[in-house]
């Protein structure tokens, strides 16, 4: 959460998280931010990244 707050309150930046189906949503108070996407197991699965990082070349 740090991260995005930090985020969120630079001017240039748009700030989305996502979380699983169901999750309760993040807020900044007093406000609707940021938007959530809410991911099921399909959607997850299509969206993931996966490369491996650990790679160093």
């Amino acid at each position: 959460m740090p991260a995005v707050e930090v985020l969120w309150v630079m001017p240039q930046c748009h700030v989305e998280v996502a979380s699983w189906s169901g999750a309760h949503r993040i807020r900044f108070p007093g406000t609707q931010q940021p938007w959530c996407h809410h991911l099921n197991e399909v959607d997850f699965t299509a969206v993931r990244d996966t490369h491996d990082y650990s790679d160093n070349q």
